[in-house]
């Protein structure tokens, strides 16, 4: 909707203006109450650079373009198996769903969550780690002689597993090491046709 011409601070000219009609002169613009739509803060009420920084819980967010039902079911998306549990589970269609998906700033907070979920769930498995080794130790020294020779299955699959992983990860750090210095100086023998 088109604003009536006016002045710069967007009344109409006309003789009934809000801010002096009660009392005959003009009211402070930070007195006069501005029609926004709910639920989204009044110009006049605070800083435009504290509201984008504020979020819906007055947590310092990003200045974001997300609407806050796509901030609400993000937790749940990114929790969920399918995207049909998501989209159930979160109370939306799968249409709409997939659509969002396709928005480069919803995809990237997605993922963004995702990852710091899968990160708190590595951090979790290896705080139980030791624990773990504590219960195959104890299961070790069972009386039972069928329970020690899982457990020791259990601990030699485990350890070669772990020096298995151990030497992958040597491996990819020298090739981290050489790859920046043969992208500087090649073998000849390389860039030999064949």
């Amino acid at each position: 909707m088109r604003e009536p011409p006016g002045n710069n601070d967007g009344a109409p000219h006309s003789k009934s203006n809000p801010a002096t009609e009660a009392t005959g002169s003009p009211m402070p613009k930070d007195r006069i109450k501005s029609k926004q739509p709910s639920g989204q803060p009044s110009a006049s009420t605070s800083n435009p650079s504290e509201r984008e920084k504020m979020g819906d819980n007055g947590r310092e967010t990003e200045n974001s373009a997300l609407t806050p039902r796509q901030r609400s079911a993000l937790p749940i998306i990114a929790a969920s198996p399918t995207m049909a549990q998501a989209a159930r589970a979160s109370g939306i269609g799968q249409t709409t769903l997939y659509r969002w998906i396709e928005d480069d700033e919803f995809r990237e907070e997605l993922t963004r969550l995702r990852e710091e979920s899968a990160q708190l769930a590595r951090r979790e498995l290896q705080g139980l780690m030791l624990r773990s080794v504590s219960v195959l130790a104890d299961a070790m020294e069972d009386s039972d002689k069928a329970v020690r020779l899982r457990a020791a299955r259990y601990a030699m699959s485990f350890a070669v597993r772990i020096c298995e992983i151990e030497a992958l990860r040597k491996q990819v750090q020298e090739l981290e090491e050489v790859i920046p210095l043969w992208a500087v100086h090649p073998s000849p023998s390389r860039l030999a046709p064949k």
